[in-house]
């Protein structure tokens, strides 16, 4: 390389990079703030039974899932839908953690498949998710989490061992 275009790249370089730092630096400070998910996808989470209301500590049970606790609530839509709430306090480590409610006493391999499909939890957003019509507060049934690529039940919860006054109607 001549010496002239030595001296050239010698000074031109250290001044790029000055520059492309100042430049990263301002697009950074100056970029418009995005929300993560817009007002108008709402009613596409709510209907994938995502909860923006945290639950109420007087009108939920914690459970333990894993070893993970969750609360679990219960309440009555205006229209009688019985809906169940469900709040992870921290990310379970198993992947796509299915709630299936089944209306027997005990929860085995063969109750699995007649085992009624409600939601997945999704990291630690609370659900609202509708519950069955054969569902009643006198004889609530269990709840089964399960990891679906796992195939393995995480825990299940006997909904008749919980307090008397969650499954009470609260509108």
């Amino acid at each position: 390389m001549i010496r002239s275009h030595r001296i050239t790249h010698r000074r031109l370089f250290p001044l790029l990079a000055v520059l492309a730092l100042v430049l990263s630096v301002s697009a950074l400070a100056l970029r418009p703030a995005v929300p993560v998910s817009s007002p108008a996808s709402a009613p596409l989470y709510q209907s994938l039974g995502f909860s923006s209301a945290p639950l109420s500590a007087s009108r939920s049970a914690r459970v333990m899932v894993n070893g993970h606790p969750v609360l679990l609530g219960y309440q009555q839509e205006p229209l009688g839908q019985p809906m169940l709430l469900i709040q992870p306090q921290h990310i379970q480590s198993e992947a796509q953690v299915q709630v299936l409610w089944t209306g027997g006493d005990a929860t085995t391999d063969e109750t699995l498949p007649s085992a009624v499909f409600l939601g997945q939890l999704s990291g630690a957003s609370a659900l609202a998710l509708p519950l069955p019509s054969d569902f009643s507060a006198d004889r609530p049934g269990q709840l089964v989490f399960r990891s679906l690529p796992l195939a393995k039940t995480l825990g299940t919860i006997d909904l008749a061992a919980l307090p008397s006054n969650l499954f009470q109607e609260s509108r």
